[in-house]
């Protein structure tokens, strides 16, 4: 999902609610697949190198530093720093 798509999905999301496609517990090839390459990726796990938060326009999907953990946190604050959405954040889920 590009940039441009994330900002509509995200509009949607306003006038909706509705979170989907994305959903806690996806794994990063799912995310990938329905998404595309993040805009952004941040927070490396040491042993396996892989990201733990990846970003699409201004929403942060985070993940448990396994490859089979899924999607734990979805969130997205304001330029100033308060949360406009903050869905999970619990252990990362396995699936």
């Amino acid at each position: 999902m590009s940039s441009k798509e994330s900002k509509n999905w995200y509009q949607r999301f306003q006038k909706t609610g509705n979170i989907c496609p994305i959903r806690l517990g996806m794994t990063r090839q799912e995310v990938k697949t329905i998404s595309g390459e993040p805009d952004d990726k941040g927070g490396t796990s040491k042993k396996q190198r892989l990201s733990l938060i990846w970003k699409f326009y201004d929403m942060e999907f985070h993940f448990g530093p396994r490859v089979e953990d899924g999607v734990n946190l979805i969130y997205m604050e304001t330029k100033d720093g308060i949360p406009l959405i903050s869905i999970g954040g619990s252990l990362p889920l396995i699936r």
